[in-house]
């Protein structure tokens, strides 16, 4: 008999934080690739695709801020999966780009946390109950004169929610 390697799925999010006019501005021409290695010159039978923000199937957050895609991955093969068009230049605004992977099988892909960057290399995997392998790309457009808090974990990696910090003037 001959082998043959399941398909399995691929989770994108991608998430908009900061200054509303820049989110709005960005998303117009805003994508995600998810290019298939194709050195052993075999044609993958799911190949290259660009993911929009208008793509039939895509998951949209109650606020807008959140999108999700679930796509069909060949196990086994490498993905470069990354954001274009997500930077934004005026007004003095600062882009700052994220991402992370989780429940990769590949150890050294998994990132545990927020690593600084716009795209990630993950090797498609058949997918488990609970544990879909999931590429997450969050980017902030902070404006002058803002600050940006986030307390990470220091085992996990991960932002923790409902922190409150207080900021005071010694002026």
């Amino acid at each position: 008999g001959v082998l043959v390697a399941k398909t399995g799925n691929m989770r994108v999010t991608k998430t908009f934080a900061g200054n509303p006019d820049a989110i709005e501005a960005v998303k117009e021409g805003f994508s995600i690739d998810v290019t298939t290695d194709t050195s052993d010159d075999k044609v993958p039978p799911h190949g290259n695709r660009v993911l929009s923000l208008t793509d039939e199937g895509v998951k949209k957050s109650d606020d807008g801020s959140t999108y999700t895609w679930d796509i069909p991955v060949d196990q086994y093969r490498d993905y470069t999966v990354a954001e274009t068009e997500y930077k934004y230049t005026q007004n003095g605004i600062k882009t700052t780009a994220e991402y992370q992977v989780k429940n990769s099988r590949q150890a050294d892909q998994n990132t545990a946390g927020w690593k600084n960057g716009d795209s990630a290399l993950v090797t498609g995997q058949a997918s488990q109950i609970n544990e879909v392998q999931t590429v997450s790309f969050l980017n902030t457009y902070t404006q002058p004169g803002v600050m940006t808090l986030k307390k990470i974990d220091a085992l996990t990696g991960q932002t923790m929610p409902n922190i409150s910090f207080t900021v005071l003037d010694e002026n």
